[in-house]
């Protein structure tokens, strides 16, 4: 099967669709085993996003009002899936290497084509 044509989508969130504000960018599952950092990119989220403690919501609000937060959750989808079906110390993600100037790599060597 094809592993490496997963797509990866980002979220923005903000309190306002205008103008431009700093940005934090917020990015888990960049190494396919690495598995809870994903989810701690969706707690992020989702403390972002839903009405938590009340004497949080005041902080929370004015990150939003200060910066625009673009969050990927997961950016090696194709590894993630990978790890957890067939090899859980994968790391990388399963597009087929390459290197510049007509090198591949094979079996950690890299030769020339």
């Amino acid at each position: 099967s094809v592993w490496y044509q997963r797509r990866v989508r980002e979220a923005v969130v903000s309190t306002q669709s205008t103008g431009s504000k700093p940005m934090i960018w917020v990015d888990g599952g960049i190494h396919a085993r690495e598995w809870i950092s994903s989810h701690t990119v969706l707690y992020i989220m989702n403390a972002l996003l839903s009405e938590v403690d009340t004497g949080l919501r005041s902080q929370v609000t004015s990150l939003l009002d200060k910066y625009q937060f673009v969050i990927l959750p997961m950016s090696n989808p194709d590894g993630y899936e990978y790890s957890r079906t067939h090899n859980r110390m994968w790391r990388k993600t399963r597009r087929p290497s390459g290197c510049k100037y007509g090198y591949t790599r094979l079996m950690g060597a890299a030769t020339t084509d």
